[in-house]
């Protein structure tokens, strides 16, 4: 990385960064509203981040490395300024401004990750107990303050509200805390954390959780080369499979069946077919689906499906050509968050909508782990720091 001059008001601003990510991290979990949220995100990031923009632009790794992925977000805000008719650019101009904000999201934390002020490792650690905190005070003022039934779900406090996405985003960071356990040797300690992972989406009632924490953690095992690898598998599918049959008989974790999501789906596959196949019908439209029994859904509950209708197949290719380059070439790299970043991937499939947003649960499921993978991949593999060949990450 080139030296910035010290004494200028962009080097000041570039140094001020990596703290001001790290404070919105934490904002997103301990402000009690998403404008505040979203303020931080403003003042702390996006300010820094465009007040360095003349020196941040000079960086040829930092530039050449996030360009494909830039490029692909940015055709998606093209593709709808094509298939929009005028009554309908405001939303556009809404969406190219989310746009910007995901941007300059993924530009300062793989500036972070280059200067190497915060290890991939313990930025994973960071959210991973930040949101495990988050869901103690959560229960502590659900079933103790506000005095609620251990039966009823458990609804998360201040600026992340939805129980499915707070208990994903568990999963997600903790299937990468789990692989770094097993990693560094620490079988039991990785049986632990599993059970810490169960035990909060079992309170959040949170099914997606449960298929992304199982698929992530079995292939975890059965990819990591450790010792008594099939005893630890036996192990663990005994513990999973007790805690659904437990939960189905002594919970109410699988009391509300698939929710309609086969009919949603196959809704949701038509209005793409109606608005137009190749483009979509545009980022910013209407996300509702309403089956054939006449209920009506606020989106699709599947990521692919609703990047399918707004931006058609042309979006939905560029969106899979990201995933599958980092998903495969994250497995080859031995990331760390790799196997975070494909629970969230299981996840998607069954809930979600906007990969477009103001700061909310999809940069901490999607977007965050896919940049830290990429820098992974890019410039610190674990593989090759554990070897020596890279700077520690």
């Amino acid at each position: 990385m080139g030296k910035f001059n010290c004494n200028s008001i962009q080097a000041l601003c570039a140094s001020f960064i990596p703290a001001g990510l790290m404070i919105f991290l934490f904002m997103m979990f301990a402000m009690p509203t998403s404008k505040i949220a979203n303020i931080g995100f403003y003042l702390l990031v996006m300010l820094p981040v465009l007040l360095s923009s003349p020196l941040l632009l000079k960086e040829k790794v930092l530039v050449s490395d996030l360009l494909p992925i830039g490029l692909v977000i940015i055709s998606w805000v093209i593709l709808s300024m094509i298939q929009v008719d005028i009554d309908h650019w405001a939303k556009v101009g809404k969406e190219a401004r989310h746009a910007l904000y995901v941007l300059v999201f993924l530009t300062a934390t793989y500036y972070v990750l280059l200067t190497q002020k915060v290890a991939v490792k313990k930025l994973i650690e960071y959210i991973f107990w930040m949101v495990v905190i988050y869901s103690v005070v959560s229960m502590l003022v659900y079933y103790g303050w506000q005095g609620r039934s251990f039966s009823s779900r458990m609804f998360p406090i201040l600026r992340l509200g939805s129980p499915i996405f707070v208990s994903v985003i568990i999963a997600v960071y903790g299937v990468s805390v789990f692989y770094k356990l097993l990693y560094e040797g620490e079988r039991w300690k990785a049986i632990l954390l599993l059970g810490l992972m169960m035990f909060f989406i079992y309170f959040y009632n949170a099914r997606t959780a449960l298929v992304a924490l199982c698929f992530g953690v079995l292939l975890v095992i059965v990819t990591v080369q450790i010792k008594h690898k099939k005893l630890l598998f036996l192990l663990t599918f005994i513990i999973l499979a007790g805690y659904i049959l437990t939960s189905y008989y002594y919970g109410n974790l699988l009391n509300r069946g698939v929710s309609y999501r086969v009919d949603i789906w196959l809704s949701a596959f038509q209005k793409a077919v109606d608005c137009g196949v190749l483009l979509g019908c545009g980022l910013g439209i209407d996300s509702k689906i309403t089956i054939t029994d006449g209920n009506v859904f606020q989106h699709p509950h599947n990521i692919y499906l609703d990047q399918l209708i707004k931006t058609g197949i042309s979006g939905l290719l560029g969106l899979l050509g990201v995933i599958a380059y980092v998903v495969i070439q994250g497995l080859k790299a031995r990331s760390f968050m790799v196997w975070g970043l494909i629970a969230g991937l299981v996840a998607l499939v069954f809930d979600g909508k906007d990969l477009l947003t103001n700061p909310d649960d999809m940069w901490l499921i999607f977007w965050l782990p896919l940049i830290i993978v990429y820098w992974e991949i890019k410039r610190g593999s674990a593989d090759r720091v554990a070897n020596g060949n890279a700077s520690a990450v």
